[in-house]
């Protein structure tokens, strides 16, 4: 795995000649915490829910920060107090 990189893809190759098994099979591994919590968040992107993981998402609202659906499904996932 590459020292500094949260992210790393590994594919399925024969030892020998590297031909690939099958190129539908992937493994990735995800490092959160080699992941900057300063991180800027791209829409869509994997760094919103590697920060939404990590809960380093709190950090980023603030005046015009519009809502995600990460931060949506966040909020659907609190039981309410009067819940417990």
């Amino acid at each position: 795995m590459c020292l500094n990189a949260y992210h790393s893809v590994f594919h399925l190759r024969e030892d020998y000649t590297l031909i690939p098994l099958i190129d539908d099979i992937e493994i990735h591994f995800i490092e959160l915490p080699k992941l900057d919590d300063r991180a800027v968040p791209v829409e869509g992107g994997l760094v919103n829910w590697l920060l939404f993981l990590k809960g380093a998402d709190k950090q980023l609202g603030g005046a015009g920060h519009e809502r995600t659906d990460i931060e949506e499904g966040d909020d659907d996932a609190r039981i309410p107090e009067s819940g417990r």
